[in-house]
């Protein structure tokens, strides 16, 4: 049997397959990774060679999408075959077909209206040059930084790691453990995600910098990373840390090339990095400790190291900074043994996390020098996907706790909004520096009273400030 299909009939198939891609390609991205601003999606189509280093599952969670398209365009193919056949019958109702094309053209624009509306800033293609950022960023020089006393700090990111305590709509807990480190550490309840530091190596860069993660606009380059580093121009508190003496190392089990995280810490405090790739040279072996499938090295491995390097760096009597970084609750089900299996997803990840990393906390407690050591878990941004478990949850806040002898945090501070921006000095002050203000980068300090920028404008009005085009930012470069 012979399809004859005209003109019309025809770009009504080639608007509804592009219409049927977009849609399917939104429904993707949203339900793995959740809320997905463009900055994060340019950041990874600019350093596409990162691509290189990331989780083969999320490549292989792609035949999803790929399947959703299959099947949408066969019912497509099959509606349009159905309509052709029908309508060349009837030869009074062709002025139909021209319904149709209008509706799949319609159904086109649409579908790339509700992408840009999700996924693109106009403000990267207009000349809309803010001066929000030059106006609030302040940064000092290291040798405007001064030390009445060196402490060493231990920083952990949490991955996805949120306040995961529900009393509002159902008395239960995923973070119990954490939850009792609350008591005796320092810690600001309504901790947000906002712009540009929804993804980790997007709250990475506003824990150095104080500032958000934005792609480059009106520069030649095709890579966010530039040939002279991760924002060359930019200070980091890291920077000012190694510059005063300290050691850095940075421990984790994954590739620390994903992302481009080794240039950002080698450039900016030349970390000691210890990663995946590190640990399978010595010799550890990676099928025995294996956490997520092909990320790496499972949390409790990573502990482990990171105790060894603490060891290490106490010896050599140099002050240190000790990052170590967590991917056990990595989206989309996270790693946890069987035996510790309760509820068939993330959560079990997140309750084994909650468990490992109090472990983790209480073992360095009884090491530590209640004088000059300073413990600190952040989470890095709330969790990707949706799951059912959190979709009733109202305010999401990220976790924070700081452990160690340091002034307390101020009252009118403590129900007030801080963000990842508002980290980088924090970590600064924690480490026993002081300089002419409680500010670096965009952020302020949580033992300052002086409010954080989220405080005063809101997160809606703020990440609309930080989304706009920057030459302050660009400057960064």
């Amino acid at each position: 049997m012979k399809i004859h299909m005209d003109r019309k009939m025809f770009l009504c198939f080639v608007f509804g397959f592009f219409s049927v891609c977009i849609y399917c390609f939104i429904f993707w991205i949203e339900n793995s990774f959740g809320t997905v601003t463009h900055e994060q999606l340019l950041w990874h189509v600019r350093n596409y060679e990162s691509l290189a280093h990331m989780d083969r599952g999320w490549i292989l969670n792609t035949k999803y999408l790929i399947y959703n398209i299959i099947m949408y365009t066969l019912f497509l193919a099959v509606f349009i075959v159905g309509c052709e056949r029908l309508l060349s019958k009837y030869k009074s109702v062709l002025c139909i077909k021209k319904y149709l094309l209008v509706f799949f053209c319609f159904f086109f624009v649409a579908s790339i209206c509700v992408f840009c509306f999700k996924y693109v800033n106009v403000a990267v293609f207009i000349d809309d040059d803010s001066n929000f950022i030059d106006d609030n960023y302040y940064a000092p020089l290291p040798q405007d930084v001064q030390f009445d006393e060196k402490k060493n700090i231990i920083v952990v990111l949490g991955e996805s790691l949120e306040n995961y305590s529900y009393e509002e709509f159902a008395n239960i807990s995923y973070i119990k453990n954490l939850e009792q480190l609350l008591v005796n550490g320092k810690s600001i309840k309504n901790m947000q995600q906002i712009y540009g530091t929804g993804w980790t190596i997007g709250a990475i860069t506003a824990w150095h910098f104080g500032l958000p993660l934005k792609t480059p606009s009106n520069i030649a380059s095709h890579a966010y990373v530039s040939k002279s580093g991760f924002l060359p121009n930019a200070i980091s508190i890291f920077d000012i840390l190694r510059y005063h003496g300290y050691e850095l190392s940075l421990v984790l089990g994954s590739d620390s090339r994903f992302s481009g995280k080794d240039i950002l810490f080698s450039g900016h405090g030349n970390f000691n990095i210890f990663d995946k790739n590190y640990y399978i040279k010595q010799g550890f072996d990676l099928e025995k400790n294996l956490g997520l499938k092909e990320w790496g090295f499972k949390d409790s491995f990573t502990f482990e190291r990171a105790s060894e390097e603490f060891d290490r760096l106490k010896k050599t009597g140099r002050p240190f900074v000790l990052f170590v970084e967590t991917v056990d609750t990595h989206f989309p089900k996270g790693f946890c043994p069987k035996e510790s299996v309760k509820y068939h997803d993330i959560r079990d990840s997140i309750e084994y996390l909650d468990k490992n990393l109090s472990s983790f906390f209480y073992k360095m407690k009884e090491k530590m020098d209640v004088e000059t050591d300073i413990f600190i878990i952040l989470g890095d941004h709330y969790i990707m996907g949706r799951h059912a478990f959190i979709q009733k949850v109202k305010n999401r806040t990220l976790y924070n706790m700081i452990y160690g002898k340091l002034p307390d945090v101020p009252n009118s501070k403590k129900n007030s909004s801080i963000s990842a921006l508002d980290i980088a000095p924090t970590l600064l002050q924690c480490s026993g520096a002081r300089w002419k203000n409680e500010q670096f980068g965009l952020g302020i300090s949580i033992f300052s009273k002086e409010r954080s920028l989220l405080d005063i404008y809101g997160n809606d009005r703020l990440n609309e400030y930080l989304s706009k085009t920057s030459n302050k930012y660009n400057s960064f470069y």
